[in-house]
C-alpha cells in the first residue's frame, strides 16, 4: 500500500523536534477500562473458537 507514495524518513533530534518526543516519554496510569471482561465479548469470543 505504501508503494504508491514517495517519502524520506528524516531523523529529526530532540532539540529541533522535542514536543512529540516528551508525549512519546509521558507516563500513563493503568487503564481500568482495558482490564475489565465485557461477559457477551467473552461469549462471543467462545463461540468463534
Amino acid at each position: 500500500r505504501l508503494m504508491g507514495y514517495t517519502f524520506d524518513i528524516e531523523y529529526c533530534p530532540t532539540n529541533k523536534f522535542g514536543q512529540a518526543d516528551g508525549l512519546s516519554r509521558l507516563p500513563i496510569g493503568p487503564d481500568y477500562m482495558f482490564d475489565q471482561q465485557d461477559p457477551g465479548e467473552v461469549q462471543l469470543v467462545a463461540s468463534i473458537q
